[in-house]
C-alpha cells in the first residue's frame, strides 16, 4: 500500500467524513420505519467527531512536536481540545477553533432540518 493512500486511511477527517453519509443514511432509515423524527445515530456521530479529535491531537502533537495528552482530548473535549490549539497554534488555533465550531452548529443544523424535511415528506 502506498503512503499516500495509508495516510488518507489514517487520517482522522476520511473517518469523519465517511461516517457522516452512514449515520444519516441510518437515522433516515429510522425515521422511514419507526414513523418518529427523532436521529439517534447524529449523537453517535458527535461522539465519533470527539474520538477523531482526539486520534488528531495525537498525530499533530507529534508534528508539532508538543506534548499533549489525548485522553484529555477525548474526556475533557471542550476545555482540553481550545487548549491544546492555543498551545500548538496560539491564536489561529483559537480562531480555528471558532471555525470548527461554526462548521459543527451549521452541520448539525442542516442535518436536523432534512431529517426533519424526511419526517414530514413521508409523514404529513
Amino acid at each position: 500500500m502506498s503512503s499516500k493512500i495509508q495516510e488518507v486511511i489514517l487520517n482522522p477527517l476520511s473517518w469523519v467524513i465517511l461516517l457522516l453519509p452512514v449515520s444519516l443514511l441510518a437515522d433516515i432509515t429510522l425515521i422511514v420505519h419507526t414513523q418518529s423524527n427523532i436521529a439517534p445515530t447524529y449523537f453517535a456521530y458527535t461522539i465519533c467527531l470527539y474520538y477523531a479529535a482526539a486520534c488528531w491531537v495525537s498525530r499533530d502533537a507529534v508534528k508539532q512536536n508538543v506534548y499533549f495528552p489525548e485522553d484529555q482530548t477525548f474526556v475533557f473535549f471542550w476545555i482540553s481540545f481550545p487548549s491544546y490549539l492555543y498551545e500548538s497554534r496560539k491564536w489561529k488555533g483559537i480562531a480555528m477553533f471558532v471555525g470548527l465550531i461554526a462548521g459543527y452548529i451549521l452541520l448539525t443544523i442542516s442535518y436536523f432540518l432534512f431529517t426533519d424535511y424526511i419526517y414530514n415528506y413521508y409523514f404529513s
